[in-house]
């Protein structure tokens, strides 16, 4: 074995036992962790219909928290439609307009996304529509037309972690929910 092979088996090496020490870290941190909700906010009905009228959004989310580490989640009771009315506008869209991530193989799925934020009122605005072009987020009011049903946002404040824990949690909340929209892992939170 080359020295230059050497050295590149020795890097890994120490790579992998950092990040298994790393792993154990998180583990005992998650075991700390408060999942033990005795209040959940109630989940604020969005009626798919009122989306686009003035002030809608805006009143549904006034009297959000602006700041806090939360997780949340959107969820509908049929998923169909809103699966049709974003291929539709995704295949016809001409702007420069991000969309979140459509994940096919959950597309029958009652979750259409799974995220946590340090500020949940921005980003309830961000998913409704009120979003920049450039950020990543469901803008509903943009492309949702046909669908007939409440899409219900769920949220919860989680107190006491540390960012990389927050993202653990999305994570696997993520894997157990199987969202039709977005990705598991980490973005630049905010």
């Amino acid at each position: 074995m080359s020295e230059n092979e050497e050295n590149f088996t020795d890097n890994l090496q120490k790579a992998k036992e950092a990040h298994l020490l790393y792993l154990e870290e998180v583990k005992n941190e998650l075991s700390l962790c408060n999942t033990d909700f005795k209040e959940l906010p109630p989940p604020i009905s969005i009626n798919v219909r009122k989306i686009n009228e003035v002030g809608y959004i805006e009143n549904l989310s006034k009297d959000l928290p602006l700041k806090g580490m939360f997780l949340y989640y959107f969820s509908i009771n049929n998923s169909e439609l809103i699966f049709k009315d974003f291929q539709l506008f995704r295949n016809g869209k001409t702007s420069d307009t991000k969309l979140t991530k459509l994940n096919e193989g959950n597309k029958g799925s009652k979750y259409l996304y799974v995220g946590s934020s340090n500020s949940i009122k921005r980003r309830f605005n961000e998913h409704c529509g009120k979003a920049h072009d450039k950020t990543y987020a469901l803008k509903l009011s943009k492309w949702l037309k046909h669908a007939s049903s409440e899409i219900k946002f769920n949220y919860v404040e989680v107190i006491g972690v540390k960012q990389i824990i927050l993202q653990h949690l999305e994570d696997a909340l993520w894997r157990e929910l199987k969202p039709m929209f977005g990705k598991s892992g980490a973005n630049n939170k905010s």
